[in-house]
Protein backbone atom coordinates (compact mmCIF):
# COMPACT_ATOMS: atom_id res chain seq x y z
CA UNK A 1 0.00 0.00 0.00
CA UNK A 2 1.26 3.61 -0.76
CA UNK A 3 0.97 6.01 2.43
CA UNK A 4 1.52 8.83 0.66
CA UNK A 5 3.46 10.62 -2.31
CA UNK A 6 4.46 14.00 -3.18
CA UNK A 7 6.14 15.89 -6.62
CA UNK A 8 8.65 18.75 -6.35
CA UNK A 9 9.52 20.38 -9.44
CA UNK A 10 12.85 22.36 -10.13
CA UNK A 11 12.91 25.35 -12.42
CA UNK A 12 16.47 27.72 -12.02
CA UNK A 13 16.07 28.42 -8.36
CA UNK A 14 12.67 27.26 -8.15
CA UNK A 15 11.32 24.06 -6.06
CA UNK A 16 7.60 23.75 -6.55
CA UNK A 17 5.50 21.50 -4.71
CA UNK A 18 3.24 20.28 -7.36
CA UNK A 19 1.63 17.71 -4.94
CA UNK A 20 1.22 16.39 -1.56
CA UNK A 21 -1.11 13.53 -0.27
CA UNK A 22 -1.63 11.36 2.87
CA UNK A 23 -3.66 8.08 2.26
CA UNK A 24 -6.93 8.73 4.41
CA UNK A 25 -5.67 5.53 6.55
CA UNK A 26 -2.25 6.94 7.55
CA UNK A 27 -3.29 10.84 8.04
CA UNK A 28 -2.39 12.53 11.41
CA UNK A 29 0.66 9.87 11.92
CA UNK A 30 2.84 12.39 10.39
CA UNK A 31 4.33 11.22 7.08
CA UNK A 32 2.69 14.32 5.19
CA UNK A 33 5.44 15.87 7.05
CA UNK A 34 8.26 13.22 6.08
CA UNK A 35 6.98 14.06 2.65
CA UNK A 36 6.76 17.68 3.23
CA UNK A 37 10.49 17.58 4.73
CA UNK A 38 12.34 15.32 2.09
CA UNK A 39 10.84 17.47 -0.26
CA UNK A 40 12.40 20.43 1.44
CA UNK A 41 16.10 18.75 2.07
CA UNK A 42 15.60 17.78 -1.88
CA UNK A 43 15.19 21.84 -2.70
CA UNK A 44 18.13 22.73 -0.85
CA UNK A 45 20.25 20.25 -2.25
CA UNK A 46 19.69 21.00 -5.72
CA UNK A 47 20.08 24.67 -4.81
CA UNK A 48 16.49 26.21 -5.17
CA UNK A 49 16.37 29.83 -3.61
CA UNK A 50 12.69 29.02 -2.45
CA UNK A 51 10.19 26.90 -2.59
CA UNK A 52 6.54 27.48 -3.84
CA UNK A 53 3.53 25.43 -3.02
CA UNK A 54 -0.70 26.33 -3.51
CA UNK A 55 -2.66 24.85 -0.57
CA UNK A 56 -6.95 25.44 0.08
CA UNK A 57 -8.06 28.08 2.10
CA UNK A 58 -9.85 25.28 3.97
CA UNK A 59 -7.03 23.05 4.69
CA UNK A 60 -5.86 24.51 8.19
CA UNK A 61 -4.00 21.59 8.97
CA UNK A 62 -1.82 21.46 5.90
CA UNK A 63 -1.20 25.65 6.18
CA UNK A 64 0.02 24.76 9.80
CA UNK A 65 2.41 22.33 8.90
CA UNK A 66 4.09 24.31 6.35
CA UNK A 67 3.97 27.28 8.36
CA UNK A 68 5.94 25.11 11.03
CA UNK A 69 8.86 24.91 8.24
CA UNK A 70 8.74 28.34 7.87
CA UNK A 71 6.61 28.85 4.78
CA UNK A 72 4.57 32.17 4.55
CA UNK A 73 1.36 33.41 3.08
CA UNK A 74 2.39 35.59 -0.01
CA UNK A 75 -1.30 35.78 -1.57
CA UNK A 76 -4.16 34.14 -2.97
CA UNK A 77 -5.35 32.67 -5.87
CA UNK A 78 -8.94 33.10 -6.74
CA UNK A 79 -10.87 30.18 -7.73
CA UNK A 80 -7.64 28.02 -8.07
CA UNK A 81 -9.05 24.42 -7.78
CA UNK A 82 -11.79 23.71 -10.40
CA UNK A 83 -13.39 21.13 -8.83
CA UNK A 84 -15.13 23.90 -6.45
CA UNK A 85 -13.74 27.01 -7.12
CA UNK A 86 -12.23 27.20 -3.67
CA UNK A 87 -9.40 29.89 -3.76
CA UNK A 88 -5.79 29.28 -2.71
CA UNK A 89 -2.87 30.37 -0.37
CA UNK A 90 0.27 31.21 -2.76
CA UNK A 91 2.52 30.23 0.16
CA UNK A 92 6.49 30.26 -0.04
CA UNK A 93 9.57 29.52 1.96
CA UNK A 94 13.02 31.43 1.04
CA UNK A 95 16.40 30.29 1.62
CA UNK A 96 18.03 33.41 2.08
CA UNK A 97 20.69 31.91 3.79
CA UNK A 98 20.48 27.66 3.35
CA UNK A 99 22.89 27.35 5.88
CA UNK A 100 21.45 29.21 8.65
CA UNK A 101 17.89 27.29 7.88
CA UNK A 102 19.82 23.63 7.56
CA UNK A 103 20.88 24.07 10.93
CA UNK A 104 17.51 23.55 12.41
CA UNK A 105 16.07 21.45 9.55
CA UNK A 106 18.42 18.91 10.13
CA UNK A 107 18.42 17.95 13.27
CA UNK A 108 14.46 17.78 12.78
CA UNK A 109 14.69 15.86 9.42
CA UNK A 110 17.01 13.34 11.70
CA UNK A 111 14.31 12.77 14.08
CA UNK A 112 11.78 12.15 11.44
CA UNK A 113 14.01 9.45 10.45
CA UNK A 114 14.02 8.05 13.84
CA UNK A 115 10.43 8.08 14.52
CA UNK A 116 9.91 6.43 11.34
CA UNK A 117 12.16 4.27 10.78
CA UNK A 118 12.68 5.07 7.07
CA UNK A 119 16.67 5.34 5.82
CA UNK A 120 17.17 8.70 3.11
CA UNK A 121 18.80 7.62 -0.23
CA UNK A 122 17.63 10.22 -1.96
CA UNK A 123 17.31 13.78 -1.16
CA UNK A 124 20.36 14.68 -0.50
CA UNK A 125 21.97 12.75 -3.83
CA UNK A 126 23.28 15.66 -6.10
CA UNK A 127 21.88 15.24 -9.79
CA UNK A 128 24.40 14.18 -12.34
CA UNK A 129 25.46 16.64 -14.41
CA UNK A 130 25.23 16.19 -18.65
Amino acid sequence: MIVGYGGLWNIVDEAHVSTIATHPQFRGNGWGEVLLAAMIRRALTLGAAYIVLEVRVSNVVAQNLYKKYGFETVGTKTNYYHSNNEDAYDMRLNFTNPAAYRETFDPRFEALKARHHFADQYTDVRPIAK
